[in-house]
Parts: C-alpha cells; structure tokens; sequence
C-alpha cells in the first residue's frame, strides 16, 4: 500500500510541477499581450487626438 500510495505522491508532486510551469509560461504571454494592447491602444488614441485637434466641424447643410 505504501508503495502504491509514494506512486501516486510522485505523479502528484510531477503534475503540479508542470502546472506551475505552464501557468508560468501563460503569465508571460498575458503580460506581453497586455503590453502590446496598451501599444495598441496609445496609436489609437493618438489618432483620435490628432483628428480631434486639426479636423473641423461642417455642419450637415453646409455638406
């Protein structure tokens, strides 16, 4: 019983590692995804500013 039971001790304790990796290589992932999201999302926001501050209203029956 004791052999079966460090067996499943090992399998247990290798299962864990491995999932301590994976999720470790998610986290980096998410982080260089977020990373490139806020870079996205400043290009993005420059270009609305950039329209906002050199375009200009025509109204609709001046069109």
């Amino acid at each position: 019983m004791a052999k079966a039971v460090e067996g499943f001790a090992r399998y247990t304790q290798d299962q864990y590692a491995d999932m301590v990796t994976l999720l470790s290589a998610l986290s980096t992932k998410l982080h260089a995804t977020g990373n490139a999201l806020v870079h996205a999302d400043a290009d993005a926001q420059r270009s609305m500013d950039e329209i906002l501050s050199r375009g200009r209203y025509v109204a609709p029956e001046d069109r």
